[in-house]
């Protein structure tokens, strides 16, 4: 019955998944995590060739992220790639979308320039939001500080939110 056993490599996945909470991946996501390391490996051989350098950290900057860890994990088959990531990426690496992910940039046509530009207005929209969201709790929070009137007209309005419990 050693049929019914499954690969060394399967349990590593499956254990790996459960450990980190996440499912594991399908092989054609991990297909795409191979081809998006395979092509960055090329892109920064050829850097070096040039005499240049070629980071995670450079790539995940050029996509807008704080750091090279979420490039790191599409990278490694952590986490799935999905379009808009495949968009970034591909831009910062000079390739094709279609290139990192046949099966997932095949849904759409990317040949249309006008849908990657919604995809990236999409995406710049979501962090600016993100970011003036951070800006208006900063001021929020300043405003509270500097002005105590401001901070206990808050706490009243808070107050007479909450429902009214009787006896």
């Amino acid at each position: 019955m050693s049929w019914l056993r499954p690969s060394p490599l399967a349990l590593a996945l499956v254990f790996e998944a459960a450990m980190n909470g996440r499912r594991p991946l399908k092989d054609d996501q991990r297909a795409d995590a191979a081809r998006l390391m395979a092509i960055f490996k090329a892109k920064k051989q050829e850097a070096r060739k040039r005499g240049e350098m070629l980071s995670q950290e450079m790539i995940a900057l050029a996509c807008g992220w704080s750091g090279q860890s979420a490039f790191g994990q599409y990278a490694r088959g952590i986490i799935p790639l999905n379009i808009p990531a495949i968009i970034q990426i591909s831009k910062a690496l000079g390739c094709s979308p279609k290139e990192i992910s046949p099966g997932l940039c095949g849904s759409i046509e990317l040949a249309e320039p006008k849908v990657l530009d919604v995809l990236e207005e999409n995406e710049r929209l979501r962090r600016s939001l993100s970011e003036l969201t951070r800006v208006v709790e900063t001021l929020s929070v300043d405003l509270s500080k500097s002005y105590p009137e401001l901070a206990a007209a808050k706490a009243l309005l808070r107050r007479e939110d909450q429902p009214r419990r009787s006896l």
